[in-house]
């Protein structure tokens, strides 16, 4: 039975936010949420006509504006998706029980998403890239952020969502607990650890209160899309050093590509993938993430003809000065500051005599001595001399 608008107006007001306020009472989590009331609200700034009166036309008219906006095709998924749930829920009468359940409405009924074509595969972060990466982060905000992306291969929204309770160490390593698409998992940290754990030291111990906090404070997160304008502005720095080519495209996103691709080339079975990377039990994601590349095609001949030489990659470091175990991410010791490798001393040498080091340790020195004369601070920071 379908409502007439008349009634449907009376039911409420505000249709979307009904809509949306019934998903949330249903454990739709906040990122999800937040990408189907953008997806609602396209929807409405595009539709003219009554819901009653849209047709197979119409809907297909709004597919093809999707398409004019050079979204994803996984974009334009989700946004029909959350469409269809959405004029389902309010066609069938359903506004009033709240059933989110039912036949797809019969003017979305044939709506087909093409798949994208092919286009040039996200980079693969590498170690090297990766240190560069970092090196162009502002703050210790953004290095932990994009670390953890890396070390963990999670989504960019869980990251955002991790609160002080989530964080933890066992009898294993540190951890995080995230709570994606398919519930809890727990993923170890290790290539992170560098940046983490300062930064973790410096957070308060409300349990309630974000890593990533908003301006507003620790109560708020920050903006899922933050994260892509950091992003956005280191690429363009590294490709201006000739880090990455021109063409190259890094995204929050591709990290997860580049660790189910490490995880896949060190033999993990697609059960532990699916567990690491929050798929559901009997998921084949594996398959689209992380895919096979020509230079792996390569490592594969040589290896099956015994042409391939024995090169062990270096997944960490022991410093020999204070025989701690390190990411080999880190150039130098998080624990000691003491070169990891011979070739990075030989860097910091070279960066020592340059005008600009010398200018920066004067004034390092000179606000040292400020800090000095400020009890509270020097006692806080161990800088009160005996």
């Amino acid at each position: 039975m379908q409502m007439s608008q008349k009634t449907i107006d009376s039911v409420a007001q505000d249709l979307p936010s009904a809509y949306l306020k019934v998903k949330q009472s249903k454990g739709l989590q906040d990122t999800t949420l937040y990408s189907y009331r953008q997806a609602l609200k396209l929807f409405e700034d595009w539709r003219t006509k009554p819901y009653e009166e849209l047709n197979q036309s119409d809907m297909a008219g709004y597919l093809n504006f999707l398409n004019s906006m050079k979204s994803t095709s996984g974009t334009r998924k989700l946004r029909v998706l959350v469409v269809k749930g959405y004029l389902r829920w309010v066609l069938s009468g359903n506004v009033i029980n709240g059933k989110m359940r039912g036949p797809a409405p019969e003017c979305m009924a044939y709506l087909e998403v093409m798949k994208d074509r092919k286009t040039k595969q996200q980079v693969h972060v590498t170690k090297k890239i990766m240190q560069e990466f970092l090196s162009e982060c502002r703050t210790l905000k953004e290095q932990v952020f994009f670390s953890l992306l890396y070390d963990t291969g999670a989504r960019k929204g869980e990251i955002v969502s991790l609160q002080i309770k989530h964080i933890g160490r066992d009898e294993y390593a540190n951890y995080v607990e995230l709570n994606g698409k398919t519930g809890y998992r727990k993923n170890y940290l290790h290539d992170s650890l560098a940046w983490y754990l300062p930064f973790i030291n410096g957070l308060g111990d409300n349990p309630e209160h974000y890593l990533f906090a908003s301006r507003e404070g620790p109560e708020t997160p920050i903006r899922v899309k933050g994260p892509n304008t950091w992003c956005r502005r280191i690429i363009r720095r590294l490709k201006a050093r000739g880090i990455l080519q021109v063409t190259d495209k890094l995204t929050p996103h591709g990290f997860r590509h580049t660790k189910t691709r490490n995880l896949k080339n060190k033999g993990w079975s697609g059960d532990k993938l699916n567990l690491w990377m929050g798929w559901v039990d009997d998921s084949n994601m594996s398959t689209y993430y992380g895919k096979a590349r020509p230079e792996d095609m390569v490592d594969s001949f040589l290896d099956l003809t015994g042409q391939k030489k024995i090169d062990k990659e270096e997944t960490h470091l022991m410093c020999l000065a204070c025989g701690t175990s390190q990411s080999s991410l880190c150039k130098f010791c998080p624990s000691c500051g003491h070169a990891m490798k011979s070739e990075y001393a030989f860097e910091q040498n070279q960066v020592k005599d340059t005008g600009e080091y010398i200018a920066e340790m004067q004034q390092a020195r000179k606000l040292l001595e400020t800090l000095r004369t400020l009890p509270y601070l020097a006692k806080e920071l161990g800088l009160q001399t005996t």
